[in-house]
């Protein structure tokens, strides 16, 4: 398992930026693969806004599958929802387009969220997996809001997935 903090955070130096947070994200990538770790051994895990940085790496490198841990589908589509009246498109330079990137994702994908997320609505999960392609998985966590998932079986519910996975019992489609 190999846990990344973004810039300025968990003791972490440096401004997070979308660029600098995909960019440490593919370091980290290319850590695990000078250690030997194989690709078939990498599952990308990303939260909240970490589900666009998994998204950007999947799209790049090679791995054996994503779990996208309440996923929206850019920064800018909810900063609209939030702020109606605000030239939001003008002001945000990140913004974080997963709906985007999930396209060029072509490995297993196992979506999480909560039902009652009040900071990614769970609509934003729902469209994220329509836009996933085959095979894909979507676990919507009755009551469950953006950070309590573990008193909602999550842990549970990801380790059956990925047990599935390692089983050959999901497969990317060739």
């Amino acid at each position: 398992m190999f846990m990344l903090a973004y810039r300025g955070y968990s003791g972490s130096t440096g401004s997070p930026s979308e660029t600098a947070n995909v960019s440490d994200a593919k370091l980290a990538y290319d850590a695990l693969r000078r250690e030997g770790v194989s690709p078939q051994d990498i599952i990308i895990y990303g939260e909240s806004l970490g589900t666009s940085v998994a998204l950007q790496v999947a799209k790049e490198k090679p791995v054996s599958a994503v779990i996208l841990d309440s996923p929206f589908t850019s920064v800018l589509d909810r900063a609209r929802e939030l702020y109606p009246w605000l030239p939001v498109g003008l002001l945000l330079l990140d913004r974080y387009e997963s709906s985007r990137y999930i396209r060029g994702v072509h490995v297993p994908i196992f979506i999480l969220h909560g039902e009652k997320d009040r900071i990614v609505p769970v609509a934003m999960g729902r469209r994220m997996f329509e836009l996933a392609n085959e095979p894909k998985e979507i676990a919507v966590l009755k009551g469950a809001d953006h950070d309590d998932h573990y008193l909602f079986g999550s842990f549970e519910r990801i380790n059956d997935w990925i047990d599935r996975l390692r089983a050959g019992k999901i497969a990317a489609r060739k």
